[in-house]
């Protein structure tokens, strides 16, 4: 009965040290997926949001940084959008005919280019229509030879 409590003792004292060291890898497995780049990014964007969360809520001056910041972003952005909005709204006809200008300058670079292309082209094809026009001004005269249906 002894030994048997001795080997109960000893089993419980295994069973401990390896649930000790499962716990130790397991913690382990947890650092290493934490440190891959992933979970570090995902740590550091959480404690900033934290910290932005924290400091929103407990300062004053921090809210009203911010605050102010944004209103100035605002009027930045609210000034730019009403500059370019000016500018288009005088000047729409000059911005279209001047759209139309390049429109019409790439069209006309662009015919130019084909006729430079086709001028050689359409030589070669008249060079060629009057080679044939040629031939069929050439008359072969009848020298009397039978034809295939009067041989056969």
């Amino acid at each position: 009965m002894a030994a048997a409590m001795s080997g109960m003792t000893i089993a419980t004292i295994a069973q401990t040290v390896a649930t000790k060291a499962g716990a130790a890898a397991q913690w382990g497995l947890n650092a290493a997926m934490t440190a891959n780049p992933i979970g570090i990014i995902i740590a550091l964007v959480a404690g900033l949001v934290a910290g932005f969360v924290l400091l929103w809520n407990k300062s004053e001056g921090f809210r009203n940084f911010f605050i102010g910041m944004w209103e100035g972003i605002k009027g930045t952005f609210s000034t730019v959008v009403e500059f370019f909005g000016g500018i288009f709204s005088r000047d729409v006809d000059g911005i279209k005919n001047a759209f139309n200008g390049v429109r019409e300058f790439f069209s006309n670079l662009f015919e130019a280019i084909a006729n430079i292309v086709k001028a050689p082209i359409n030589f070669i094809i008249r060079g060629i229509n009057g080679f044939i026009g040629g031939l069929n001004k050439i008359s072969i005269p009848d020298w009397g030879f039978p034809s295939s249906a009067a041989r056969g």
